[in-house]
């Protein structure tokens, strides 16, 4: 036996340690399932009775043109894995932490950007029905009640931006407690900010220096009812660069910005990789906010980063190829990528079709058995409220049958104030803000003063 040192196993590395937007794979010669021996075969043979095949180092290649408007760097030539790989590959782009436990779209996109083999739907879709950690963390999306609101007309990245906050987590090693979510409308492309304290102050600053200064300034704003964004510090902000609108959403309906299903993305990853040791839950933060940007999104068709940068990011710098000994720097033609990013704009188009076609897709579905408001008074169905109306609203606080108390009875309110026709400002009836809620949280009160005066 001979000593060989670490930094010359490259074929080996390419499987053992890279991440899966390498495409090179090492073949064992003498394990190979009998499909992938007579495929090479037959193409080493006859490669004319396959154009769409090639062998290099033993290892087959099958053709896949790139459809993407923007060609740039797409590998049209995928590895075709065989048997005894293919369970590590699938590994690879589901497990790691740049992969992000994420879903059966999401993986199967990653797994075609470089290899092939036949059945792979099946057998990713059976790897990930086993993971035994999907299978901990995740739970099924239910619809809630109420009929889904008007489609925001989106056109361009970073339009319209959508943040929130997670936590509090368990105090980290490194103190943070919470983390800010950043999310573009458009393209779905997300931010990730661990912070010690939600306090107004850090929010401004993450805004200004790493969101507004370096992507753009946004249109909309749009967050929740928290102190952390309901304050003076972000309304001076949304001034200063003449926002045109922050939009404050509905308590308990997170469905009115989508950044909330990002949280349960971004949830679902953090607890897949902090194991037994919660204080590490922000230890991978970049890596997932790299998962989630670089995976296919199922509304747009396309990586959030893609349609931010018009190319894919690669994980590592032998993406590219292996440069020479005497590599020197030189300019090099560029005509081709100027291109391929004029094209941007069929594919934003393009965006936009599949982001309305999401929406019908998704009210269809959420609307389903659903009660639309109308605008006359019926003790049979919801209405539109006006100011000054009473209301029951849904009591969110869970039971406690120890003080005697029970959420099913829910609080008298007064509307002070109509946002929408579907979000209403709440008064309680000591006078104090109760916020802005959501119209499938409220009935009307028919209740008499008298019998109101009885139950306060």
């Amino acid at each position: 036996m001979e000593h060989r040192k670490g930094k010359l196993h490259v074929v080996p590395d390419a499987l053992s340690r890279s991440c899966p937007t390498v495409s090179a794979i090492a073949v064992d010669m003498e394990n190979l399932d009998p499909w992938y021996k007579k495929m090479q075969k037959d193409v080493n043979k006859e490669p004319q009775k396959y154009p769409g095949w090639k062998l290099e180092n033993n290892v087959l290649y099958k053709y896949f043109p790139n459809k993407r408007a923007v060609k740039t760097n797409g590998v049209e030539w995928k590895a075709v894995v065989p048997t005894s790989l293919r369970k590590n590959i699938i590994h690879q782009c589901h497990d790691l932490a740049v992969s992000g436990h994420f879903g059966y779209y999401k993986t199967l996109g990653r797994v075609q950007e470089d290899y092939y083999w036949p059945k792979m739907r099946g057998d990713i879709l059976k790897y990930i029905k086993s993971c035994h950690v999907c299978g901990e963390q995740k739970h099924v999306n239910e619809a809630r009640m109420g009929l889904m609101g008007r489609e925001k007309k989106v056109r361009y990245p970073f339009q319209f931006l959508a943040v929130d906050m997670m936590g509090p987590f368990p105090r980290s090693s490194q103190g943070n407690s919470y983390l800010l979510v950043a999310a573009d409308w458009f393209t779905k492309y997300t931010l990730l900010c661990p912070m010690r304290k939600a306090n107004a102050a850090k929010i401004v600053n993450f805004l200004e220096n790493e969101i507004f200064l370096v992507y753009g300034v946004p249109q909309v704003i749009i967050c929740d009812n928290g102190t952390e964004f309901n304050n003076n510090s972000l309304k001076k902000l949304v001034q200063k660069y003449d926002i045109q609108k922050i939009w404050y959403n509905a308590k308990y309906h997170p469905q009115c910005n989508f950044v909330e299903r990002i949280n349960k993305t971004v949830g679902t990853a953090i607890r897949s990789y902090i194991k037994e040791n919660q204080r590490l839950w922000d230890q991978h933060v970049s890596e997932i906010q790299y998962a989630v940007n670089t995976a296919k999104h199922e509304a747009t068709g396309y990586a959030p980063v893609y349609l931010n940068f018009g190319r894919i990011t690669p994980i590592r710098g032998d993406f590219y190829g292996k440069l020479p000994d005497d590599f020197r720097l030189f300019p090099e033609n560029r005509d081709t990528y100027f291109e391929d990013l004029k094209k941007l704009s069929e594919v934003y188009e393009n965006v936009r079709t599949k982001l309305n076609a999401a929406y019908i897709r998704n009210s269809s579905t959420y609307n389903l058995r659903k009660r639309d408001v109308v605008f006359e008074p019926n003790w049979q169905r919801d209405v539109v409220f006006e100011v000054g109306d009473r209301v029951w609203r849904r009591n969110k606080v869970l039971s406690n049958a120890a003080t005697g108390f029970s959420a099913k009875l829910a609080p008298i309110c007064t509307i002070k104030n109509k946002i929408s026709r579907l979000v209403y400002q709440l008064t309680n009836a000591d006078g104090s803000d109760a916020g802005n809620w959501h119209i499938k949280d409220l009935k009307r009160c028919f209740a008499s003063d008298e019998s109101i005066n009885s139950l306060t």
